[in-house]
C-alpha cells in the first residue's frame, strides 16, 4: 500500500529524500495530523490592474492554507506563507493574507493584462 501526503522541503533539500528536520511542512507532523480539508476551490481573473481573490471561509480563526497559482503560460507554483512578496514570470503575487474569516490573495500584473488562476486548500487546523 502506498502512503500519500504533502511535504515541502527547505531550500537546497530534495523533498523525496529530506529528513523531517529538513522539511518546512509535512502532513505527518502532529500539528496537522488530525487536520482535514474544510474547503477547496479554483478561481481565475484577468486584468491589467491589481487582481484580488477573496475567499470567505468563515471559520472564525486563521486556518492553515495551501495556495497554488499560475498565469496562462506558467506551471503551478506554491504560494505559501502570508504577508509575503514573491516574483513570478509575468505576474507578481504581492500578498497572501489569511484572516479569521477570509483568505485574500493579491497579484500585480507585469507588462499589461494577465490571467491568473489560483487553487486553494483550507484546512481546519489553525496557524
Amino acid at each position: 500500500m502506498t502512503n500519500y501526503g504533502i511535504k515541502i522541503s527547505q531550500d537546497g533539500y530534495d523533498v523525496k529524500t529530506a529528513t523531517d528536520t529538513q522539511l518546512v511542512f509535512s502532513s505527518k507532523f502532529d500539528s496537522v495530523a488530525s487536520a482535514s480539508i474544510v474547503m477547496t476551490g479554483t478561481s481565475s481573473q484577468t486584468s491589467s490592474s491589481t487582481i484580488t481573490f477573496t475567499i470567505s471561509h468563515n471559520l472564525g480563526y486563521t486556518p492553515f492554507v495551501l495556495v497554488f497559482y499560475k498565469n496562462t503560460s506558467d506551471n503551478w507554483q506554491l504560494f505559501w506563507g502570508f504577508n509575503t512578496l514573491l516574483l513570478a514570470h509575468n505576474t507578481q503575487p504581492s500578498t497572501l493574507n489569511i484572516y479569521n474569516d477570509d483568505l485574500v490573495v493579491t497579484f500585480i500584473p507585469v507588462g499589461g493584462s494577465q490571467s491568473v488562476t489560483i487553487k486553494y486548500i483550507i484546512f481546519n487546523t489553525a496557524l
